[in-house]
């Protein structure tokens, strides 16, 4: 489907610009607009939507400790380091936060 195409089923209409500025991330969209885009294209809302894969700590986690443990280093010095990384994980933590004021 065209950029003109969906702008024109859109209610309110859009223009053509303004959708290329939509999907390139030049124009912030307003959520009502995403969910009438969505059901223009019959997809989800979640499907227009571009999220960032957060890799999983505790996957990290368990790999550094395969390699810790192959390259057999002192139980003293493995679990320090497990310390360090779970005292980083509580810190570095992915958050849902408010609006940026």
């Amino acid at each position: 489907m065209s950029q003109e195409r969906l702008g024109n089923l859109l209610v309110p209409s859009m223009t053509r610009a303004a959708i290329s500025n939509i999907e390139t991330a030049k124009q912030r969209v307003l959520a009502h607009v995403l969910v009438d885009i969505a059901r223009v294209l019959s997809v989800g809302v979640t499907d227009l939507i571009d999220t960032p894969r957060v890799p999983s700590a505790s996957n990290e986690t368990e790999e550094l400790r395969d390699r810790l443990a192959a390259a057999e280093l002192g139980p003293n010095a493995v679990k320090n380091l497990e310390q360090s990384i779970k005292r980083f994980e509580r810190q570095n933590r992915p958050e849902i936060k408010g609006p940026q004021r």
